[in-house]
């Protein structure tokens, strides 16, 4: 069974990263918030790992009143979760 996301209609930038040693980490970022990010092993890892870091976001938002982010413009219309892929090494 595929694992359902919800990052109420942020899109996901989702981005392979190698290091000087050649090491590989997927880092996958809220595109409309990039200091919302997370890493992973695996692309799947790296989604899990930034649905964990945007529900703390949330709840930290929450605990200290400050507004919680709603996407610019909702990218996927149904609800669905966008993930891009990029070869870009500033992750």
């Amino acid at each position: 069974m595929r694992k359902k996301y919800d990052f109420d209609g942020f899109s996901i930038n989702l981005t392979l990263s190698t290091d000087e040693d050649g090491y590989e980490m997927w880092c996958a970022i809220l595109s409309e918030l990039p200091n919302v990010a997370a890493f992973g092993e695996s692309p799947t890892s790296a989604v899990n790992e930034l649905q964990t870091v945007w529900n703390a976001y949330k709840e930290s938002c929450k605990k200290h009143g400050d507004h919680i982010p709603k996407p610019q413009k909702p990218y996927v219309p149904d609800g669905r979760t966008a993930i891009y892929f990029s070869d870009d090494k500033d992750c």
